[in-house]
């Protein structure tokens, strides 16, 4: 592991200083919060440094190889405190900004279990237009090289080019299926973050 800095929380106002975008601390939903189409937002949240020692850190390690929905790409198996950096991150701000946008009950929220996973897809990989079984779907991508991966919604006919770092949520059910464009160029690291209702 070259970066075993990026996982360190021990002072996590430190950590969050460091490699948290500012808007996200802050907790001004209606400044930094926007609505990129109906029921899509986006949040900045986590720095380009972050996201570029994550990407390194991992970029040597074995993905599991896994279909979704017809396509393979691969499942990889980050360091375990990400989940905790992760966690600390949705309970601590994405919740907030939940609540704010859609009045939604916090502490039935809370309780949820949150299912995170890395997924990598490569050159001519893509993820076909789907559902998830999930409450929320949260996306962030990673890398900042690859080339293609939009998300798309047919639905709303809307097509989304993700920044690096910032966070992208949607109703997992029903209303918003989507699909990820075919990989262009390089190597796509994909973060999803499911909210699981038990």
């Amino acid at each position: 592991m070259k970066y075993p800095e990026i996982y360190n929380i021990e002072d996590i106002e430190v950590w969050k200083q460091t490699y948290m975008r500012k808007e996200i601390l802050t907790n001004e939903w209606d400044l930094i919060c926007h609505e990129v189409s109906t029921d899509v937002f986006e949040i900045p949240t986590l720095t380009n440094e972050f996201c570029d020692k994550f990407v390194e850190d991992n970029k040597e390690v074995e993905g599991e190889s896994i279909m979704l929905w017809g396509n393979s790409c691969d499942d990889v198996k980050y360091p375990s405190n990400f989940d905790e950096i992760m966690v600390g991150i949705i309970r601590d701000n994405v919740i907030n900004a939940l609540h704010h946008l859609w009045t939604i009950d916090v502490p039935s929220f809370q309780k949820m279990t949150l299912d995170n996973h890395l997924v990598r897809f490569n050159k001519n990989q893509d993820l076909r237009v789907r559902h998830d079984s999930c409450l929320i779907t949260c996306y962030m991508k990673m890398d900042s090289d690859s080339t293609g991966g939009e998300l798309f919604f047919p639905k709303y006919d809307f097509t989304l080019k993700p920044k690096q770092g910032h966070l992208y949520f949607f109703p997992g059910r029903l209303t918003h299926r989507y699909g990820i464009n075919l990989i262009k160029s390089g190597v796509n690291n994909s973060l999803f973050i499911y909210f699981m209702d038990k």
